[in-house]
């Protein structure tokens, strides 16, 4: 499911994120879109607004985005996070402006958007989105994750999706994972993009049913699918017509009216072949 070449130029300046991931997000958001799951879209953790601005493209107006960073580089690490870990704290510096322009460059409105800066013990305090379609965690450390996790997942509604972006890339996301799951005895069906990214959709217990909209269908804003359909409607009109205009045709055909002009044409070739 390819995202469209101009939007990945636009926004991969701002953006970390692999291309199998950002499609797996837009593929995300539509599904919320066509099952109609109520809520925001929460990222946490969104360094230059790349993904973001993917998240934006799926925004339905009933829905607000949510963006959480420290814009301060990355925090300080645990035991838990391992040791390749620490060589990262304090790196991967953005800056509100970065997302600001770059949800510009895309079309976004400010109205749209919500940036909340700071460490995430003190932004999670402050006022939160009243119920969340969709949670992006790209958050990285156990600490991070885990409170993500315990400040956004009870505002979920079923049929909700979380995204861990580090998954399989850090090892205190996982446990910080695992931790939450066994503390709210969840056991949910867990899916992989690659070797980083996991998601999941709250309260799905199996994938007996295919997830609507993932991997079947072209990824498209859902103004671009309005116009699609109405561009389809305008087709299958123009082929009602142009199906009546030669049946009426083949009538006049068959009609002595046309057959007599049919041989009055041939006997004027034939006495004035040099006339038009």
């Amino acid at each position: 499911m390819a995202l469209a070449e101009s939007l990945l130029k636009t926004i991969q300046p701002y953006t970390m994120v692999t291309q199998d991931r950002l499609e797996n997000l837009a593929l995300l958001g539509k599904y919320l879109n066509i099952d109609q799951i109520p809520g925001d879209f929460v990222e946490c953790g969104t360094y230059r607004g790349g993904t973001a601005a993917i998240l934006s493209q799926f925004l339905e107006q009933s829905r607000h985005l949510w963006l959480y960073d420290s814009f301060a580089g990355m925090p300080e690490t645990t035991e838990k996070d391992g040791n390749a870990a620490k060589q990262w704290v304090g790196k991967c510096v953005a800056s509100e402006q970065d997302v600001r322009e770059v949800l510009r460059l895309v079309g976004m409105s400010p109205e749209r958007y919500t940036i909340q800066p700071g460490w995430f013990e003190t932004t999670f305090k402050q006022k939160l989105p009243q119920q969340v379609a969709l949670l992006h965690c790209d958050a990285d450390w156990y600490n991070s994750v885990l409170l993500v996790l315990e400040t956004f997942y009870p505002l979920m509604p079923v049929g909700g999706c979380v995204i861990l972006d580090d998954f399989g890339h850090w090892e205190g996301c996982r446990e910080a994972f695992y931790e939450f799951c066994d503390r709210h005895q969840e056991r949910p069906v867990l899916e992989r993009v690659g070797t980083d990214q996991a998601f999941w959709i709250k309260g799905r217990t199996h994938n007996r049913v295919p997830i609507s909209a993932l991997h079947q269908h072209p990824v498209l804003p859902s103004g671009v699918q309005a116009e699609l359909q109405a561009s389809h409607l305008q087709i299958t009109q123009l082929q009602q017509q142009i199906s009546q205009i030669q049946t009426e045709m083949e009538a006049m055909r068959s009609s002595k009216f046309w057959r007599l002009r049919t041989q009055w044409i041939r006997l004027k070739q034939t006495l004035a072949p040099n006339r038009p």
